[in-house]
């Protein structure tokens, strides 16, 4: 019969020598702390941030850019009729794109693009933003994203509660 012996060794950290030795050792080591603490905080959105596109096209890119402006123009203008203030509507730089014939180096058409970002609100503006999508064949709809407004203060609280459970 085979026999085996386990042995278990354990060693603790054993600092030795004179007072002055073991200041200039420890000197030398690092003095850092490292803390963890987490916290989450769900809170729900109260407002959305739409997206929409405004697409035109035409033969000539200076009329495929005007009527896009329009477009954007017209949206504009409903929505501040409707309780939506024009300074959350943001559109973004445009975009266009040349639309070639089968055999030919000349663009057949051209197509201008435009975001536009709304932030509703309520559901009633977010509707009067739906409206516009319905109401206008040169507008789709692009998605949405949900956010809330006192998002740096709940990082804030956040970051606090982190803080006091890591102490």
């Amino acid at each position: 019969a085979l026999l085996l012996n386990a042995t278990i060794a354990s060693a603790e950290p054993e600092l030795k020598g004179t007072a002055v030795e073991l200041t200039q050792y420890l000197t030398a080591v690092p003095q850092l702390v490292a803390l963890t603490g987490e916290s989450e905080m769900k809170v729900p959105a109260d407002r959305a941030v739409v997206s929409l596109m405004v697409v035109t096209e035409n033969k000539s890119l200076q009329e495929a850019s005007r009527l896009n402006q329009e477009a954007r123009a017209r949206m504009l203008r409903l929505l501040v009729e409707r309780g939506v203030p024009s300074e959350r509507v943001q559109p973004s730089k445009f975009s266009s794109t040349p639309k070639y014939g089968l055999f030919g180096e000349k663009a057949k058409s051209y197509r201008v693009e435009n975001v536009v970002k709304i932030k509703a609100q309520d559901e009633k503006e977010f509707q009067v933003i739906a409206g516009l999508v319905d109401g206008s064949p040169e507008v789709r709809y692009e998605g949405v994203e949900f956010e809330h407004s006192n998002k740096d203060e709940l990082r804030q609280n956040a970051l606090a509660q982190a803080i006091a459970k890591a102490g």
